[in-house]
């Protein structure tokens, strides 16, 4: 299993930053459990974005992860599509014939990278990230979780061809 936490470290999310690596912890913490009890072999990524895309731990083993202390350093702005997309890219050629991948995504706001990176080369959009979202959920390899503050979850997750019963405000 390889276990994505892509969690929104944008200035908005501040207020909520404690209480997101605490969940992230605690997410890492029932992991461990869950490879302990099951003799599961999970492998662990954790990705923040804003403007910026940094990843803080990248596909260790779940035995092996320390808990996050921080998310700093990625810039302000909701880079949503380019995170997400850059994620689905990145772990693709990782994924085995009979893995699973799941990606959680902790944010407070919609994609708004039209605003924050006009000055940068942007790759994708809502169009292409839904289609990558519907795409790699169709191979069935892949669950994609959206948990969102201060907005619809479900219109957001649908959007992007995420099931509404894996978003959650």
């Amino acid at each position: 299993i390889h276990y994505i936490l892509l969690l929104d470290a944008s200035p908005s999310m501040y207020s909520f930053m404690k209480p997101t690596i605490q969940g992230a912890n605690q997410v890492i913490a029932s992991l461990k459990n869950t490879a302990k009890e099951h003799s599961a072999n999970i492998e662990l990524s954790v990705i923040a974005f804003a403007r910026d895309i940094k990843s803080f731990v990248d596909g260790v083993s779940i035995k092996n992860a320390k808990p996050i202390t921080t998310l700093d350093g990625v810039g302000s702005g909701t880079a949503l599509y380019e995170s997400l997309c850059s994620t689905l890219e990145s772990i693709k050629p990782r994924v085995k014939k009979n893995d699973k991948v799941v990606i959680n995504i902790f944010t407070d706001g919609q994609d708004n990278s039209e605003t924050y990176m006009r000055d940068m080369e942007k790759k994708y959009n809502a169009e292409i990230c839904a289609k990558m979202c519907k795409d790699a959920i169709g191979t069935g390899k892949y669950t994609i979780a959206f948990v969102a503050a201060n907005q619809d979850a479900r219109a957001v997750a649908k959007s992007l061809h995420i099931p509404e019963t894996n978003a959650m405000d």
